[in-house]
């Protein structure tokens, strides 16, 4: 469990409905009400929480629930303001813990690189933040007064739509990395996924599971929950999602070093070898339906419907691979 108080927490919240270049959102803004109400829930002082949005015209009304939480009215979720956030102001900042939580539009790039789109950002200009960059400068000296870190990012992590280099919009850093930088994060999807926006219900898929899990966590002597414990609970959500045909994306979380100090890597969903496990045949058919997905073939409709009826009757006729010739969600 981490130790850090309440009271000498910051937190940086970035919620980014409305674009200048891209399909709009309806649920982030949201997102960040809720976590910023948990994060105050738990005594997290307003002055130490810095909110920046694009919000919806549509959800007025939840900005000023978020400006009466934090006493003050969000920023711009635009690149120069962000940047500078992340960048020079938080490198001046004293905290025990500090915690970004982002939800809005992301994409990988092919050379494997996350990227979180800022509100500003065109086609022609497509303004975005190196995620995996920013982690990377975030465990050297430069922010060492922020020694314990928890990332949260409800965005996809898909690069169907985006075949050309990306600028590189973080600067390297020439700071030597801290063996004692702790810091955790968390994905809404891995590699490759699409991260799912319930605009009927105003919330990433994501973010509702996680709210679901940090308001049910059992109050222990620190304020913030097992974090580990949660995504596991998260992952688990999400297996079962999966096998409703709710939803592809699979959470996942990377911790440079957890809170006792053990390095650790990228955590997946645990790979099922057949051969060796119990499977049932609904987890056997989510397997197939997985790898099926990973086809090129597959995303065309004629080419889907065919493939489909090539199976075996009693898989072709499940409710899952009738969801999948209908149409990929």
């Amino acid at each position: 469990m981490i130790e850090a108080s309440p009271t000498t927490t910051q937190a940086l919240l970035v919620g980014i409905e409305k674009y200048s270049g891209f399909g709009d959102l309806d649920g982030p803004t949201n997102d960040v009400y809720q976590f910023c109400q948990w994060l105050r829930d738990k005594n997290v002082p307003a002055e130490n929480i810095s909110v920046f949005l694009s919000p919806l015209e549509s959800n007025a009304g939840i900005v000023e629930k978020i400006t009466s939480l934090v006493n003050s009215q969000p920023l711009e979720a635009t690149k120069n303001r962000v940047n500078k956030a992340l960048g020079e102001e938080a490198k001046e900042k004293q905290a025990s813990l500090f915690i970004v939580f982002w939800t809005g539009h992301g994409l990988i790039t092919p050379q494997g690189d996350r990227r979180l789109i800022y509100a500003d950002a065109t086609l022609d200009d497509l303004k975005n933040l190196n995620l995996n960059a920013q982690l990377n400068a975030m465990q050297t000296e430069a922010y060492k007064n922020l020694p314990q870190q928890l990332l949260i990012f409800d965005a996809c992590a898909n690069s169907q739509q985006f075949d050309f280099i990306l600028a590189d919009e973080t600067p390297q850093t020439s700071y030597v990395r801290l063996p004692s930088q702790k810091q955790m994060v968390m994905f809404a999807a891995n590699p490759g996924e699409y991260a799912i926006n319930k605009g009927d219900e105003q919330t990433g898929l994501f973010t509702r599971e996680l709210m679901k899990e940090l308001k049910s966590s059992n109050q222990t002597e620190y304020w913030l929950p097992d974090m580990e414990a949660v995504m596991g609970n998260i992952q688990h959500n999400f297996i079962k999602l999966r096998e409703d045909g709710e939803t592809q994306q699979t959470p996942a979380f990377f911790l440079y070093q957890d809170w006792t100090g053990n390095k650790k890597i990228l955590f997946e969903e645990p790979k099922i070898e057949p051969e060796t496990s119990a499977l049932t045949r609904l987890e056997k058919i989510i397997l197939l339906r997985d790898q099926l997905l990973k086809c090129r073939s597959i995303k065309n409709s004629s080419q889907r419907r065919q493939i489909i009826s090539n199976l075996k009757p009693e898989i072709a006729n499940t409710r899952i691979s009738h969801k999948l010739c209908d149409g990929i969600p």
